[in-house]
C-alpha cells in the first residue's frame, strides 16, 4: 500500500503549489480551498455534475485543516499490508476502474484480503457512491445476500 500512497502523494504535491505534503497544503490553503484544487483525485469530474462538484467541497470544508492534514499524514505513513491477511470478515470494495487513486489500492486490498472482492466499475474514476448509488446499493445487497447464502 506505500507504493501506491507514495504515487498519490506525489501527485497531490504537484497539483498544491509545489508544497511539500498534502499536509502541508491542506494546512496551507484549508480543507476546502485544497479539495477544490484536487477535486479529481476524489470525485469523477467527468460524470460529477456541478452540483455534486460543490457538494462534496462544502462537505469537506466542514472538516478542520489540522485534523484533514492530521489524516492524510496517518493514512500516509501507516502500511495495513501487513494486517489485511488477519481480517476474516467479508470485504466488498467499489471503485472505479479509472479512479487515479483507489484502483491500484483496492486491487492490493482484494489480492490480501481472504475475503474480500473488488467491484469495479468500467468507465468511472474515484466516487462511484456518489455517481452511482443505486448501482453500489444494488452490488452490497448482492454482496451481503451471497454471504449470508453462504453462512447457511
Amino acid at each position: 500500500m506505500q507504493h501506491a500512497n507514495a504515487h498519490f502523494r506525489r501527485d497531490q504535491r504537484d497539483l498544491c503549489s509545489g508544497e511539500e505534503s498534502t499536509a502541508a497544503a491542506i494546512r496551507t490553503h484549508g480543507t476546502g480551498e485544497w479539495c477544490r484544487r484536487t477535486l479529481g483525485y476524489r470525485l469523477d469530474l467527468e460524470h460529477a455534475s456541478e452540483k455534486l462538484r460543490e457538494w462534496c467541497i462544502t462537505e469537506m470544508d466542514k472538516t478542520c485543516p489540522d485534523i484533514a492534514a492530521s489524516l492524510h499524514e496517518c493514512f500516509e505513513a501507516i502500511d495495513v499490508k501487513p494486517l489485511l491477511a488477519e481480517i476474516n470478515t467479508p470485504v466488498l470494495l467499489l471503485s472505479g476502474d479509472k479512479s487515479r487513486i483507489a484502483s491500484e489500492q483496492q486491487k492490493i486490498l482484494a489480492e490480501n484480503l481472504s475475503h474480500g472482492r473488488l467491484e469495479l466499475f468500467a468507465g468511472y474514476g474515484h466516487g462511484v457512491n456518489l455517481l452511482q448509488p443505486e448501482r453500489c446499493a444494488r452490488t452490497a445487497l448482492d454482496f451481503w445476500r451471497a454471504v449470508e447464502g453462504a453462512q447457511t
